[in-house]
């Protein structure tokens, strides 16, 4: 199957700026983009790995005379052209970042795979997400785990920096470029979801990934307020630290996320492992303080990490 990449959505009175190309986004401008992007081939029959949000399929891009492994994740659910310029914009926003723990936004394509959906293209990372590295891989010391987990500060401050919400931040959203190195993804996605789909609002336990998300993300009851912040970045990110340090989920079931938060409003200390000092503990207390602006910023966290990273 292959598709063009470049489309005509008729979206602000003519050719849309649907994104053509960010491979070279240095160099890469509309008429280049034309030219260069050939087709987009989907590889695989069904999907090789799904989210909250979409189901990835792996493809081969062609552009500019090359043949690139990528890998396209497919959104589901129906947008208006409204939603669509919107998550052009935001798309946009994505593919022009230039951070080592960023995954590249290649292009976005519309009418992709069985679904005919919008197909955003990232480059094929073979190595897995972080939760699937971590349990692949329990003999990693704690020295490699706080480096991960300093790549991780590192990559959400660069978005924050740029006043850009990751919104989703877990285990499954962080990609293993190698089996030191990390590379975020996804972030933005949740929001602009649970905005264009009001069904994702509740008035008790919203759709969320529970084992991460800031209380005030879960119990968000007003559809006209999403409720990310930098602040419930952070929560997530105290959340991703128990999952490093430990190699298990933050919480096992939506029963336990649902008791503590009502009352702890935190993960519970784990028992099961050496990697958790009393230091480290008391930071991640501080990232689930229950009032969001009492929690650190993530120049905060990265400061906290680097500056501690041999007494641990």
């Amino acid at each position: 199957m292959a598709i063009r990449v470049w489309s005509d959505w008729g979206l602000s009175g003519g050719r849309s700026w649907l994104i053509a190309c960010f491979y070279d986004n240095s160099t890469c401008n509309e008429a280049s983009a034309m030219g260069a992007f050939e087709s987009l081939i989907i590889t695989s029959s069904y999907y090789v790995a799904f989210g909250g949000f979409a189901d990835i399929y792996s493809g081969i891009l062609r552009l500019g005379g090359k043949e690139i492994p990528v890998a396209i994740k497919i959104l589901r659910g129906k947008m208006t052209r409204k939603d669509m310029a919107r998550f052009y914009r935001e798309a946009v926003i994505w593919g022009t970042l230039k951070h080592e723990g960023i995954l590249p936004l290649y292009g976005v394509a519309p009418n992709v795979g069985p679904q005919k959906a919008l197909g955003m293209i990232s480059p094929w990372i073979d190595k897995g997400n972080l939760t699937y590295h971590l349990e692949n891989h329990p003999q990693i010391s704690l020295e490699g785990r706080i480096s991960i987990l300093i790549q991780v500060a590192a990559a959400v401050q660069y978005l924050h920096s740029l006043s850009i919400i990751h919104g989703d931040l877990t285990g499954n959203n962080i990609l293993m470029k190698d089996d030191k190195n990390i590379l975020l993804c996804d972030f933005g996605l949740s929001r602009i979801w649970m905005d264009n789909v009001p069904t994702l609002h509740t008035t008790s336990i919203g759709k969320c990934n529970y084992p991460w998300a800031a209380p005030e993300v879960i119990f968000n009851d007003n559809p006209n307020e999403p409720p990310f912040t930098k602040s419930s970045d952070v929560y997530s990110f105290g959340c991703v630290m128990v999952q490093v340090l430990t190699g298990h989920l933050p919480y096992p079931t939506k029963n336990v996320i649902y008791h503590h938060l009502t009352k702890s409003r935190h993960p519970p200390r784990p028992t099961n492992t050496e990697f958790i000092s009393d230091e480290l503990w008391e930071f991640m207390l501080w990232c689930w303080a229950g009032i969001p602006s009492d929690r650190p910023s993530m120049e905060e966290v990265s400061a906290f990490l680097t500056s501690h990273v041999h007494d641990f």
